[in-house]
């Protein structure tokens, strides 16, 4: 079963490019951060399960998540 999800892009708006194929430690910090549970390095770019579209952009995600008030 295909699981959806999404490439998250970080503050430069590009992709969070990895070497390492598959379970990734990096992508799944990379996907928290986004707000979600899991993700691996797939075609050398990490991909989040479950991302959505609002949360693709770290800045989204940032403004959604994060419990600091600063910027509200």
């Amino acid at each position: 079963a295909d699981v959806p999800g999404n490439y998250p892009l970080n503050t430069y708006g590009n992709m969070y490019y990895c070497t390492i194929l598959g379970e990734n430690e990096f992508c799944r910090k990379v996907c928290k951060v986004h707000g979600v549970k899991y993700g691996y390095c797939f075609n050398s770019h990490c991909w989040c399960e479950y991302l959505e579209a609002k949360d693709v952009s770290v800045w989204n995600a940032a403004k959604n998540y994060c419990k600091n008030p600063v910027g509200k």
